[in-house]
């Protein structure tokens, strides 16, 4: 079961733009809310959509590492799909186990974190870089890579695209990489351990 999926405040707030550009910044009670008297005002030219985040974190040997990614869309373009796998590369690129996305659930490969980051800020040009030990720990506790550019503090983007995540394709054939987890009436996956590379699509309801 998700925890984080019954927290009712996100923690991060993600745009994608139409090039494929994945932004976040800090949510705040202030954000524009569908349905709101804001969303009147909003017109998707240059975005894909934009979607509300929740993490869920595990603690072990001292270690903090994000696991699983909850997205609420917000205002989204009939190219949501797009901005769905965009945070489905974005996840995989950070090691995250599951993204949870409306009534369905994508289960991620683990990977070994590691190499450089890199993000150029398009505001005042600064490319911003690391590799060591420590940033990796620090952005997989976090669950998502730096946002702003530490010289003028507008944000920058993410890295997506380094890596494939699982296949959502309900025509998919199952194979070492993709598993269809059956489901029992009320959401709720049936009873047995899920595999890493395991894509769980819950009927109804995405809180399980």
């Amino acid at each position: 079961m998700c925890d984080a999926c019954n927290q009712s405040q996100p923690e991060v707030r993600a745009t994608v733009t139409r090039n494929g550009e994945l932004v976040m910044t800090p949510w705040s009670a202030g954000a524009a809310r569908a349905g709101g008297p804001a969303a009147a005002q909003i017109r998707l030219r240059k975005l894909v959509g934009v979607f509300d985040l929740t993490i869920e974190r595990a603690h072990a040997d001292g270690i903090t590492h994000a696991t699983d990614l909850i997205v609420s869309d917000v205002f989204v373009t009939d190219r949501v799909e797009l901005g769905h796998r965009k945070l489905l590369e974005f996840a995989a690129h950070l090691g995250y186990r599951r993204v949870w996305l409306g009534n369905e659930v994508v289960a991620l490969e683990s990977v070994l974190l590691g190499g450089t980051w890199q993000s150029t800020c398009r505001h005042c040009g600064l490319t911003w870089s690391d590799s060591t030990d420590g940033f990796w720990l620090n952005t997989r506790g976090m669950g998502y890579f730096p946002s702003v550019c530490s010289l003028c503090s507008h944000p920058i983007a993410q890295p997506v695209g380094e890596r494939k995540p699982a296949k959502r394709s309900p025509s998919a054939e199952p194979g070492p990489e993709l598993e269809m987890v059956p489901v029992q009436p009320g959401g709720r996956a049936a009873d047995r351990p899920a595999a890493a590379h395991d894509v769980v699509r819950f009927r109804g309801s995405r809180r399980p």
